[in-house]
């Protein structure tokens, strides 16, 4: 066999070979994927274009991006109105996979991590209620008697701790 290449200038795309060497992906994927990767950035999949434009129906269509999540190409996106109902479903397209678990901006809710690495304090480690209280009835801060307009410590560390160790306990 024989392969001419000819020196494009403008308009080509690279990608890499693994996509049409693995073998996770059928031809029809294979098809699609590059076609997805020749779009613009922030394209959008228009199924009833796809189908215009290769002559295939939805179902295919919808089993082709499924292909293509399912070996990691592709991420199906759900994002939502500004009045909280679901918009039209967008995608993701890599041309490499993609990894199974993307760390998200929103807390996990399986482990929630229980150190607060934010504020450098540790919330599994124990309250210490064995400080004395100072003159004014709070435990372990020293001279308080700075109170900003809501009648509150502006030490945020005051605060924290008048919310966990109780007011009236004596000690």
């Amino acid at each position: 066999m024989v392969i001419k290449r000819a020196k494009h200038q403008s308009k080509f795309t690279v990608m890499p070979n693994a996509i049409f060497t693995t073998s996770t992906l059928s031809a029809e994927a294979c098809g699609l994927l590059a076609y997805f990767l020749t779009k613009p950035p922030r394209w959008r999949i228009d199924v009833a274009e796809v189908q215009r434009r290769f002559g295939i129906g939805r179902d295919k269509v919808y089993r082709i991006l499924t292909e293509l999540q399912q070996a990691g190409y592709a991420r199906r996106l759900t994002p939502r109105e500004s009045d909280g109902r679901f918009a039209r479903p967008d995608y993701l397209i890599s041309d490499t996979p993609l990894p199974e678990n993307p760390d998200t901006d929103k807390p996990d809710t399986d482990k929630p991590d229980t150190e607060n690495t934010d504020a450098g304090v540790n919330i599994d480690t124990p309250v210490r209620t064995d400080i004395p209280k100072n003159r004014d009835g709070v435990r372990g801060c020293g001279r308080s008697g700075s109170k900003n307009d809501a009648g509150r410590d502006p030490n945020p560390l005051v605060e924290a701790l008048r919310r966990v160790i109780p007011e009236d306990e004596d000690q």
